[in-house]
């Protein structure tokens, strides 16, 4: 039974896939990068993110998975909107595959819980808040999903920016077999 390679994409529009086995035609066999050139791609990556944003990207992160993905770096937000204060991390992360190399991914946390969308946090916010002036909170509740969705693209955009330059392979999934097997096309964005 065959396994994807890669996983799913939460938030980036492909693929990017990176540090994938090469084929060495002289001695008829690949091979597979070494802990010293994924670490030289990891610290490129966050060198190129930092550049993108000095003032909000730290090389920290407060993505606190114990699984294979491994942050690199994130970038700390905030949006106001009347007495609503959110602050978030968009935090961009490698995936080793399950046969060879790694995708790229985003993760959107809040409070240092990994969420869906910007809707979801907001939702979350305006449930357990206290409003001062009730009324006003309500008109403020819905302006702060477009100001925050907003940036949250913005920082995608970014992020995909450096996935791209750095990606050996952008590819989209377009289908998975009974047996496991994903076919892939080459993503054109």
């Amino acid at each position: 039974m065959g396994t994807s390679n890669f996983a799913r994409p939460q938030h980036v529009s492909c693929t990017y896939a990176i540090l994938l086995n090469r084929y060495d035609e002289e001695n008829d066999e690949y091979n597979t990068p070494d802990s010293d050139d994924v670490d030289a791609v990891k610290e490129n990556i966050r060198d190129m993110l930092f550049e993108k944003d000095k003032d909000n990207y730290s090389f920290e992160s407060s993505f606190g998975r114990a699984c294979e993905k491994q942050a690199l770096g994130e970038f700390r937000l905030g949006v106001t909107v009347g007495e609503i204060d959110i602050d978030i991390q968009v935090v961009p992360y490698f995936d080793p595959g399950y046969y060879e190399g790694a995708n790229l991914d985003i993760s959107l946390l809040y409070e240092g819980d990994e969420y869906e969308s910007t809707d979801d946090i907001v939702s979350d916010v305006v449930q357990y808040f206290d409003p001062e002036n009730p009324g006003l909170f309500a008109i403020h509740s819905k302006l702060i999903v477009p100001k925050l969705e907003k940036l949250f693209d913005s920082y995608v955009k970014k992020i995909e920016e450096v996935f791209s330059d750095v990606s050996e392979e952008k590819l989209r999934r377009i289908g998975t077999a009974s047996n496991g097997e994903t076919f892939y096309e080459t993503c054109k964005s």
